[in-house]
């Protein structure tokens, strides 16, 4: 994977308690179908960070489905992964964080960001 220069715009919030789902359509939106479960390390307007033990491929497009309690519906998004670094967790298994950036929003979904950003759930 190339490596990207950081060009950060937006602060970043950590947050509690958040999984997501990642999907992404194959051929004819039915051969090579992915869904990967992670969890969310940080957040911000423009993209987030997730950990998972699945290795996630880059230069695709992914439906990113964001469960938190602050929400009774999940914010959904669009999104392609820009960075992803093995990481070794603290029971010797292998995860991988991956960034993603947002490319496109579902419903209400950047306003659900904006509350979010205020809400204690973020640290």
């Amino acid at each position: 994977m190339p490596s990207i220069v950081e060009k950060r715009v937006e602060s970043r919030f950590k947050i509690l308690d958040c999984n997501v789902r990642l999907e992404s359509k194959g051929i004819l939106g039915r051969f090579g179908n992915q869904m990967h479960c992670a969890s969310a390390i940080n957040l911000s307007p423009n993209g987030i960070q997730v950990i998972s033990s699945d290795m996630i491929k880059a230069q695709k497009q992914y439906d990113i489905v964001i469960y938190t309690r602050v929400f009774r519906q999940p914010i959904s998004t669009k999104g392609c992964v820009v960075w992803q670094k093995p990481h070794d967790g603290k029971d010797a298994k292998r995860y991988y964080r991956t960034g993603f950036e947002f490319t496109y929003f579902k419903g209400h979904a950047m306003e659900q960001l904006e509350v979010l950003e205020i809400s204690p759930h973020l640290r």
